[in-house]
């Protein structure tokens, strides 16, 4: 004779999920109340893996519930669907630099640095740090124009602990110039920037062909120093309108070949272009 015990979950409690073994004395009593001519019962337990019987509502203690046992990480779904979403935006964002690339590259393929003798250049460059460096390159970065478009190309230069000596602007958006520079540096509309006289040719066109910056094209990027009234002096690389014959050399901005070239390679990035040597 074989006995089939179905315990109901509902008043069970699970203890050991690595047991099989469950609590049958009361079955084996009550079978053998039956009579000696029934045969010695073949038990079965048809339930959920090793459950203890309690009462209703009788919870065995240092046990966790079921719906405890159930509860999971309920914001996976949620952290998934942030990154998908994240790593959407930077596919987007990186088909757009690329695209961004080859159409610079296409209109400035090639670009060369002018011939200037050896001694041109100075013994060491010479930057004199300020304190709001910082500040001006963070508030650049950010700076967009009265068409709410990136007003321009922002770099450092030099590093001293951590902290940038001085940048590397140039004009991105057809409104940007050098008075602009100084209004949004400072955060204030009425500032007002100076430019050195010396004016230093860092790249030329190939082939004939012109280079754009800002509103400006020409076959030469021309660089000169821009003092603000903070304090703050800067590298302001632009487009002239007529070709600068009498150009100054790199010692007159305190340039030395190594920041010469350094600024060349931040120009050529800049434009998307590639520099023939």
């Amino acid at each position: 004779m074989i006995i089939v015990v179905t315990i109901d979950l509902e008043y069970a409690k699970p203890f050991d999920l690595l047991s099989d073994s469950v609590d049958l004395q009361p079955v084996v009593a009550w079978s053998t109340h039956l009579g000696s001519s029934l045969e010695r019962p073949n038990i079965r337990c048809v339930a959920a893996r090793s459950c203890a019987i309690g009462a209703p509502g009788e919870l065995t203690p240092n046990v966790q519930s079921p719906i405890g046992i159930m509860k999971g990480d309920v914001h996976v779904l949620r952290r998934i669907q942030q990154q998908d979403k994240k790593a959407e935006k930077a596919s987007r964002l990186l088909i757009k630099k690329l695209s961004r690339k080859r159409r610079n590259q296409h209109k400035h393929s090639m670009l060369k640095s002018p011939h200037i003798h050896t001694l041109s250049f100075a013994s060491e460059a010479n930057f004199v740090k300020h304190n709001e460096m910082s500040v001006v390159l963070r508030r650049l970065v950010k700076a967009r124009d009265d068409n709410d478009k990136r007003a321009f190309y922002v770099d450092e230069l030099g590093c001293d602990m951590d902290e940038p000596l001085t940048l590397l602007v140039a004009p991105r958006s057809k409104d940007a110039c050098e008075h602009l520079v100084a209004k949004r540096a400072t955060k204030n509309n009425l500032s007002m920037a100076k430019c050195s006289s010396y004016k230093v040719c860092m790249l030329e066109a190939c082939t004939g062909s012109n280079i754009q910056l800002g509103n400006n094209s020409s076959s030469q990027v021309i660089v000169q120093k821009l003092h603000m009234d903070n304090g703050v002096t800067l590298f302001y690389a632009y487009t002239p309108n007529t070709r600068v014959h009498d150009a100054s050399p790199p010692w007159s901005l305190g340039l030395d070949r190594a920041t010469f070239t350094q600024i060349q390679s931040k120009l050529v990035r800049m434009l998307g272009a590639e520099l023939v040597v």
